[in-house]
């Protein structure tokens, strides 16, 4: 335990902040390819209505290092262009004498069949200069003749060239701006800080062994808690019959209870968070079979401790949030045995 107490405290200067909601990521999407190709398009676009004419363009070529005289666009950027063998290439984006590809990988592996998307643009555009590019959060390429860049290096290219742009926006375009500034951060989160650099991968790789053991221990802990929960409601009530399960909200386990004695499958909930704005342990009840008609009387016997009351699931379930928090699981058995009390009165007027 020391050894490991001691690895943690190493291991937090490695630890990933958390991060921060953009318009780009409050929709879950925020780190699919497919979305963020669609909103580049928007960007490369020199005519688009954002105003910000070649930024995005110039920024690309500057980080391929990469001179082109006239970097305007003349047509719309294509987006999943088919070819002959019905292969889809990711992002085209057409000059006056010159054509840029790019494959944008976010996550997946570079396995497309880039000869066929060479072959169908070398026949389309026989009489432009071609540039084949791989976009991706290392920056690698796995094909010689095309050129790896890397979302850091894209980014740094763009916010170089921003100033004329923000010029631009303050005349006429200032909503794009504040577009163009949460597009960024989104890549940053997704693209560039959730690559680990060198030290992290050399500190894993130095600790792997222990570090799988602390994830052991975690688990561990987690099944620990939902066992002594189901322990105490049996204890507490014994007449009923209870059984549990365990799943992830992604800042933590869920270790969800039920009882064949409460309405339909309404449950308590005990979720162990990590983030800094809700650490430890709390409660969650989720009353199903609620409807307007006696919603009054359950909204009584919960609010008073209780925060939200927020409808789920096209208004058949409630759920509600404790306000407090815990750093262990002793602390959190007075209110957990006091949310069944308070599901066991629910009953009575469902």
């Amino acid at each position: 335990m020391e050894k490991m107490s001691h690895l943690l405290e190493i291991a937090t200067q490695y630890f990933p902040s958390e991060n921060e909601k953009t318009i780009f990521s409050i929709g879950g999407r925020g780190f699919y390819e497919n979305p963020i190709s669609d909103v580049l398009a928007f960007f490369l676009d020199s005519q688009e209505v954002h105003g910000f004419g070649t930024l995005f363009v110039d920024s690309f070529f500057d980080s391929m290092n990469y001179s082109i005289e006239n970097t305007g666009t003349i047509n719309p950027p294509l987006r999943e262009v088919s070819t002959l063998n019905n292969n889809r290439i990711d992002l085209l984006i057409e000059g006056e004498d010159w054509v840029l590809i790019i494959e944008n990988k976010i996550y997946h592996t570079q396995n497309n069949p880039f000869g066929d998307y060479e072959k169908y643009i070398d026949e389309k555009y026989p009489n432009k200069k071609l540039i084949f590019t791989i976009l991706s959060p290392s920056g690698n390429s796995t094909k010689s003749n095309w050129k790896g860049i890397s979302y850091k290096e894209l980014i740094a290219s763009i916010k170089e060239n921003k100033k004329q742009a923000m010029d631009l926006s303050q005349k006429n375009y200032s909503k794009w701006m504040v577009y163009l500034e949460d597009f960024i951060l989104n890549l940053e989160q997704y693209a560039v800080r959730n690559s680990m650099d060198q030290s992290t991968v050399e500190f894993i790789e130095n600790n792997y062994q222990d570090i799988t053991n602390i994830a052991k221990l975690q688990d561990k802990y987690h099944n620990h808690v939902k066992v002594q929960g189901k322990k105490l409601l049996i204890s507490s009530f014994p007449n009923n019959k209870f059984s549990d399960t365990i799943h992830n909200w992604g800042h933590g386990p869920a270790l969800r209870y039920y009882s064949e004695q409460w309405h339909s499958k309404s449950n308590i909930v005990i979720q162990i968070s990590h983030r800094d704005k809700d650490k430890g342990l709390g409660i969650y009840i989720y009353v199903y079979g609620a409807t307007e008609s006696n919603i009054y009387e359950i909204d009584k016997i919960l609010t008073v401790d209780y925060e939200g009351s927020l409808w789920t699931e096209s208004k058949t379930i409630r759920c509600y949030k404790s306000n407090k928090r815990y750093v262990n699981f002793d602390n959190i058995e007075e209110e957990f045995i006091d949310a069944a009390i308070r599901l066991k009165k629910i009953e009575k007027i469902q």
